[in-house]
Formats: C-alpha cells, structure tokens, sequence
C-alpha cells in the first residue's frame, strides 16, 4: 500500500489479496481519503485484480477486494 501525491492527484496504491488482504487495507485507505489536503482534485487509486468483471465466474479476488473496498469507495465518490 502506497499513497502518492502527484500535483493535484492522490494516488492509492492498492494490494489485490498478494501480501495484504483488502480488509487489512481498509482503516488505511479511510484514514488518507478522510485526510485529502485541499490542493487534491483528483484521487485514483490502482490494483491488479478488478472489483467487477465481465467473467462469468469472477475470481476469489475480485470478491473479496469489493466486498471491502467497495464501501469506502463508495464513501468517498463524488460528482459534480
């Protein structure tokens, strides 16, 4: 897990159930989304394995990773 500040973007680096399950991750990912400085525009973060599939049998990975992530992503879109 890595979280970059790239000029307006935050970049969350993001462990797709490698070393560190996505529920391990969750605390950490809250807190920094909590914490954006106002100079961030743009947040964005990346990992390997999808949190929704066009398979029709979805792996173990996708599964958990959205279960977990999914709220706090959710927590935190927003449109304008």
């Amino acid at each position: 897990m890595h979280a970059h500040y790239l000029g307006n973007l935050l970049l969350l680096a993001l462990d797709s159930d490698i070393i560190s399950s996505p529920a391990s991750q969750v605390t950490w990912m809250d807190t920094h989304l909590a914490a954006i400085p106002t100079n961030i525009h743009f947040t964005s973060a990346l990992y390997h394995a999808p949190l929704y599939t066009a398979e029709r049998h979805e792996s173990p990975s996708s599964v958990t990773a959205r279960e977990a992530w999914g709220p706090v992503f959710d927590k935190y879109v927003t449109f304008l």
